[in-house]
């Protein structure tokens, strides 16, 4: 008995086409073994006029010829009328047997399924020949691809799953875009064999990204990768709390909600709008174009939608001690909030009902680009200085919001790729993001002061974190270890090629053993193993670059002296 192993490692293409092609191959056999077989036995006739038979030989060479069409001759001698009899025959009954087989090659090329297993074979040895640590993103719709766009602009390497096969043709069709290559292949992420195919065992796959659109595939996914590789990082996107909660249980990395992510970002901007500020700069797209969000004025706020997005905000605004009024047409929702108005809210009567020429603001949070759109061009008719925060669903109304000019636009599949590549290319920014959102007012403006002193605030910096270890900054560890010199954080500050100049960078957080220091002051010393969180402008990380991986760079930064590079001059200066 073969076991389930077995059959995962032979080799579909080659069983698909041997089963495909059986049928033809054995009438062809039997065309000719007949053909061959009839020609021996028939008696004939050499030039003598003695008598004689047609050996295996010849008669094989002769149906050879004659079956494929190449011309046709009596040899070794001259036919009889019963073997010319016997060779019509046989040019009918091998021709046709090879037009049945072509045929039948023919279809096997059109064959769906074997298009599909060379398509798998192809991915496959792709995933197998991985050579640096790779992501597996499940899933690439709107957020998919955004993810995979960040994540190839910053070099990581990523393999794609959709069960969508207009999908996977825009990922081949977007490939030229991608820095590097990204395998991708049809198939449901949530059965363990595609999942095994995409690498989820492979000793290099460093995280699997749930972020299909239904939360059970979701969860099946996360639960099978860490099943399946407990070592992988699990990020996964679940919109519902039961699924939320099954995931936690089994310890799924990171759980992610674009509606939550939304909401606490909102409440963020009205609670510390420096801190939001902030968070919104830093996590935007790199060397983007960056204009700071508005403030969300307080005061009375219609929310128009009451599913889990509207449910979340209503929350949240009432936590604050914002007053709100609720729009909803569905009759048939739980837990409806007092003084709910039961309209869809595109028209002015129920805005009217609402307060809206008093309001702080509009929430368009329904499920319907198209009502959104209508609720705000309504609530501006009515009241122009309304603070407006738009809901998009669709990538392909962004020209139409883009048009409108909400003061703040959510968009969750935004929402969604913006922190996963965070969590991916930046872990230490998102953790630095939580701790800035736990500061003060005033810790919070004078952190985004210093930042916008230092990077200015027109464009979106660059993040990147430096680890003082011999493997991501061999520089910093041989002069900790064997240098006997004393780092700190204003050596990093340097340029490299111009030491009297200081680079457009600023140090946003150091994680040490004895703990975290946001903002560290440019005398902060360095000690092995610590992180430490940067972010400038572009520029500036390649310099730093080349300070924390050349000691004969980073000597001469700490000491003014050039380190000898030739053997003969270092054991002079050292005496060994």
């Amino acid at each position: 008995m073969f076991s389930s192993d077995h059959r995962e490692r032979s080799n579909p293409v080659a069983w698909l086409i041997l089963r495909r092609m059986r049928r033809p191959i054995i009438v062809l056999i039997v065309a000719y073994a007949i053909s061959v077989l009839g020609l021996t036995l028939i008696p004939g006739v050499d030039a003598s006029g003695n008598p004689r038979s047609v050996d295996f030989l010849h008669a094989l060479y002769v149906i050879s010829y004659t079956a494929t069409t190449i011309g046709f001759g009596e040899l070794p001698f001259a036919f009889t009328e019963a073997q010319r009899l016997w060779m019509m025959v046989c040019i009918y009954l091998t021709v046709i047997s090879w037009l049945y087989s072509i045929g039948a090659l023919i279809a096997l090329v059109r064959d769906e399924a074997l298009q599909e297993a060379r398509v798998a074979g192809r991915f496959a040895r792709a995933v197998a020949r991985m050579s640096e640590p790779f992501n597996v993103v499940c899933g690439y719709g709107e957020s998919g691809t955004r993810l995979v766009d960040a994540l190839t602009g910053f070099y990581v390497p990523v393999v794609v799953l959709d069960i969508d096969p207009a999908r996977i043709n825009e990922l081949a069709l977007n490939e030229q875009d991608y820095r590097m290559y990204v395998p991708g292949l049809r198939a449901d992420a949530a059965e363990t064999r595609h999942l095994v195919q995409a690498g989820v065992r492979h000793p290099l796959c460093r995280r699997v990204i749930a972020n299909t659109g239904d939360d059970r595939v979701n969860l099946k996914i996360a639960i099978t990768a860490k099943l399946l590789n407990p070592k992988a990082t699990v990020i996964a996107r679940a919109e519902h709390a039961e699924i939320a909660g099954n995931m936690a249980s089994f310890a799924t990395d990171h759980i992610l909600d674009p509606f939550a992510l939304f909401t606490e970002a909102l409440t963020l901007a009205w609670r510390t709008p420096a801190a939001y500020q902030l968070q919104d700069w830093l996590l935007g797209p790199p060397g983007s174009a960056y204009q700071a969000p508005g403030t969300p004025p307080p005061g009375t706020w219609i929310l128009c939608g009451y599913g889990r997005f509207g449910r979340r905000l209503n929350a949240s605004l009432t936590a604050l001690g914002l007053s709100t009024v609720v729009i909803e047409p569905d009759t048939d929702l739980p837990d409806m909030p007092p003084g709910c108005i039961i309209a869809p809210g595109t028209e002015a009567p129920a805005l009217e009902q609402a307060g809206v020429r008093a309001a702080a603001g509009i929430i368009a949070g329904s499920d319907d680009d198209v009502n959104n759109l209508s609720i705000i061009m309504t609530a501006r008719t009515l009241n122009p200085g309304l603070f407006v925060v738009a809901r998009q669903n669709q990538a392909t109304n962004r020209a139409l919001f883009e048009a409108l000019g909400a003061d703040l636009t959510m968009n969750p599949r935004q929402v969604l790729a913006t922190h996963i590549r965070a969590l991916v290319t930046a872990p230490m920014l998102y953790r630095y993001l939580g701790r800035v959102a736990a500061q003060a007012a005033a810790q919070a403006h004078d952190l985004l002061a210093g930042l916008h002193a230092t990077v200015h605030g027109d464009r979106v910096p660059d993040v990147w974190s430096v680890h003082v270890d011999a493997d991501e900054a061999p520089a910093l560890a041989w002069a900790l270890r064997e240098g006997g010199h004393t780092l700190r954080v204003s050596d990093l500050l340097v340029d490299p090629y111009a030491p009297a100049r200081r680079l457009s960078c600023m140090a946003l957080m150091l994680e040490t053993r004895a703990g975290c220091v946001l903002g560290p002051a440019p005398d902060t010393r360095l000690g092995a193993g610590d992180r430490l969180l940067l972010c400038g402008h572009p520029p500036a990380y390649g310099h730093m670059q080349v300070t924390c991986k050349n000691h004969y760079v980073l000597h001469r930064l700490l000491t003014g002296e050039n380190l000898p590079r030739g053997t003969v001059l270092r054991r002079l200066r050292t005496g060994r």
